[in-house]
């Protein structure tokens, strides 16, 4: 389980604590951000709506954070406490960007495509 003053990571110890990262490999996953640093894959709807560089790795942001969206309603119960407890951290920390996509019409999350990052030293993958 997370500690309260982890890097200001949630507090979660269940599947929504540790998401998977897709086929980006560790190598590369590390020094974006997508791995903590016990290289343990970081929760994705955490570090793009709450983590500062969720925003300068995924150069279509907007559509990154839509797909979160889709799949966070998707892939989650209602009446999860773990998902109550992420979203209102996600509400505070992550602010309108958050609020607004979750306020508006659910979305379907897409099945394929791809998903382009900007790594700090291999650039845009």
């Amino acid at each position: 389980m997370r500690g309260p003053g982890r890097q200001g990571r949630p507090i979660l110890d269940s599947a929504h604590g540790r998401q998977r990262i897709g086929r980006v490999p560790a190598r590369l996953a590390g020094p974006v951000g997508l791995l903590d640093e016990d290289g343990e894959p970081v929760n994705r709807w955490w570090f793009v709506f709450a983590d500062d560089r969720g925003r300068q790795v995924y150069p279509d942001w907007d559509g990154v954070a839509d797909e979160r969206i889709a799949e966070l309603r998707a892939e989650s119960a209602l009446d999860d406490p773990f998902l109550a407890h992420l979203v209102e951290e996600l509400e505070i920390v992550g602010g309108a960007p958050f609020t607004d996509r979750l306020a508006a019409a659910p979305a379907v999350p897409r099945r394929t495509g791809l998903e382009r990052l900007v790594h700090p030293e291999a650039g845009e993958l």
